[in-house]
């Protein structure tokens, strides 16, 4: 992988775990505003609307994110 897919997908990493982070009765919308971008479409091929669910589901943040590094690892995210 070059080094420009690897930041881009490190970006949008980081935006769901930042989002996994968060509180559900937290304001998530900007996160999900910034899913439903051109620009994170850009970053990577997810679907924004399956990708709000799944994050919506996880019930314990640190298993989110662990399925969010093996999306990264498994190259599901370009």
């Amino acid at each position: 992988m070059d080094c420009w897919k690897r930041l881009a997908c490190a970006i949008a990493l980081q935006a769901m775990e930042d989002y996994l982070m968060l509180e559900p009765e937290e304001d998530r919308e900007e996160l999900e505003t910034f899913f439903r971008s051109a620009f994170f479409a850009e970053l990577c091929e997810l679907d924004a609307e399956r990708l709000i669910i799944m994050l919506k589901e996880e019930e314990n943040p640190e298993d989110g994110i662990l399925r969010c590094e093996e999306l990264f690892e498994s190259g599901e995210l370009f």
